[in-house]
């Protein structure tokens, strides 16, 4: 398992200041567009009525240079470490979202790939 790279201490004020920062990208449109009910869990997985102790395991692919990052990774600390779900995270300082597909060549996104087929096993392991 890898530990998440933010610290315990960080709290959901940093997901406010990340939210911010999404306003100001190309989302906004798709916003606009679908007009998401911000309270659905659908919409914001920390707003589950019921939390997420006893969810099933958790398999994460982050990109340092995603507009969703800091979500994903605050939502891997809550569930690893407030709801006691077994997490594995794997980190992609520097590329960005679907960096993978577009340059598929490129032995970061071999590593890419191959890490999502050991993400998948694990998720599949009894």
């Amino acid at each position: 398992m890898v530990s998440s790279p933010i610290p315990a201490l960080i709290t959901i004020s940093l997901l406010r200041i990340s939210r911010r920062r999404i306003l100001q990208t190309p989302l906004t449109i798709a916003q606009v567009i679908y007009k998401p009910d911000r309270s659905s869990p659908l919409w914001e997985p920390f707003n589950h009525p019921l939390g997420h102790k006893g969810v099933a395991k958790a398999y994460l692919q982050v990109c340092g240079v995603d507009p969703l990052r800091d979500e994903a990774l605050i939502y891997e600390r809550v569930l690893r470490e407030e709801a006691e779900v077994q997490t594995k995270l794997d980190f992609y300082p520097g590329y960005g979202h679907m960096f993978w597909t577009n340059y598929p060549k490129m032995p970061m996104s071999r590593k890419f790939v191959e890490d999502t087929l050991k993400g998948f096993k694990w998720l599949l392991e009894l």
